[in-house]
């Protein structure tokens, strides 16, 4: 069977786009991935695929594997009608997108969603509420703020109008990440508290893990540096004891940041190596590429708090985690994170002279926020 290669995958969502599904599924059928991240993202055009031809069974097979288990099962215990076995899958279809970084396509999903569920004849009031946070997300990763507070708002209306309760923890951690990158540091820190209260009492140390881990980065921003470095002991003893890679490098990451706000810039050594450490071996590329940003930006603000008459060798090596983290995130749609690459490997590139490069990295910087501001109703 031949390979499936990126420009077959390409074609695929090109089809699909088109509303295609059975030519897209027949390139699929007819090939196999190389690699087992490309695995992933076969299993949800195959999703997308099935979806589109109201095959179900063969949807939940394709995306199951996927998902959260707490998202695995439909939020009603009764039989639906095709209109709302649609929306149901939908939202699925969403939620594996935005696993795989894909962003782009899991708005689309989710606000297909939120569209039919207009229907007054159609009442899933939890699905609706999932749609509008997991919408919420994803204008989040593109930077569109305003519009994420909107939904994660939205989100906790309905919560408390329906008395549904089972997502507000995931609600307010939302409106917690979604305040802070607001610059609304007070309100972030209320939200991330109300949250953690709720995970404390349902005992879900792994949502425990990250909330400790968002608190502690506000509670740096707010330079309350001792709150922040006891959230950041909390998360990574949590994320050790449940063998959380992912988190246990963010928590590395996080606690270089705050070393270096407290110019304890031995530890700071010591926590960068630990991150990339990690960042070499953990499977979710979009987190690495974030964690290689945030180590070169270490790397070079370290090199101006210890005045560096030669600060070649730190721009060297943030040239190199640049490179990393660009690996990690080409084939995502996390462009607010690959804008910000590009414009701090344009800068340093233009520092060391490097000045073709660095006008090409700007340009890319440039289609990256270009992308991020493009919002389709």
């Amino acid at each position: 069977m031949p390979t499936l290669t990126s420009e077959s995958l390409f074609k695929v969502r090109l089809f699909l786009e088109e509303g295609r599904s059975q030519d897209a599924l027949a390139i699929l059928q007819k090939t196999q991935p190389q690699e087992e991240e490309a695995s992933y993202d076969v299993a949800y055009l195959r999703g997308w695929c099935f979806i589109l031809n109201r095959r179900w069974d063969d949807a939940r097979e394709a995306l199951s594997p996927l998902l959260q288990e707490a998202y695995k099962e439909d939020p009603t215990q009764e039989p639906l009608p095709d209109r709302e076995r649609l929306i149901m899958y939908l939202l699925r279809l969403g939620q594996v997108a935005a696993m795989l970084a894909h962003y782009d396509d899991a708005r689309v999903h989710f606000a297909l969603c939120l569209k039919m569920l207009h229907d007054r004849r159609i009442f899933l009031p939890l699905v609706r509420i999932r749609a509008h946070a997991f919408l919420a997300m994803t204008y989040l990763m593109k930077g569109l703020c305003s519009l994420a507070l909107h939904h994660y708002e939205e989100a906790l209306r309905l919560s408390e109008h329906y008395n549904e309760e089972s997502e507000l923890a995931n609600i307010y951690y939302g409106l917690c990440a979604t305040r802070q990158s607001l610059g609304d540091f007070i309100g972030a820190y209320e939200a991330g508290r109300e949250a953690l209260r709720i995970y404390l009492d349902e005992r879900d140390e792994l949502l425990q893990i990250r909330m400790y881990n968002l608190l502690a980065s506000i509670s740096a921003q707010l330079t309350d540096v001792e709150v922040a470095d006891d959230y950041y002991a909390q998360s990574l003893r949590l994320a050790e004891e449940r063998d959380r890679p992912v988190m246990i490098m963010l928590n590395y990451t996080g606690l270089a940041e705050l070393r270096l706000q407290q110019k304890r810039l031995e530890e700071v050594t010591t926590y960068i190596n630990k991150a990339l450490a990690y960042a070499r071996q953990v499977d979710d590329k979009n987190m690495a590429g974030s964690v290689y940003i945030s180590i070169a930006k270490v790397v070079l603000a370290m090199a101006e708090e210890t005045h560096e008459a030669s600060p070649e060798t730190a721009y060297a090596r943030a040239i190199e985690l640049f490179q990393e983290a660009e690996e990690c995130l080409k084939d995502t749609q996390s462009y607010v994170a690959l804008a910000e690459l590009y414009g701090r490997w344009g800068e340093v590139l233009e520092r060391t002279g490097q000045f073709r490069e660095s006008i090409n990295c700007w340009q890319s910087a440039y289609l990256m926020m270009k992308k991020t501001k493009v919002v389709e109703h």
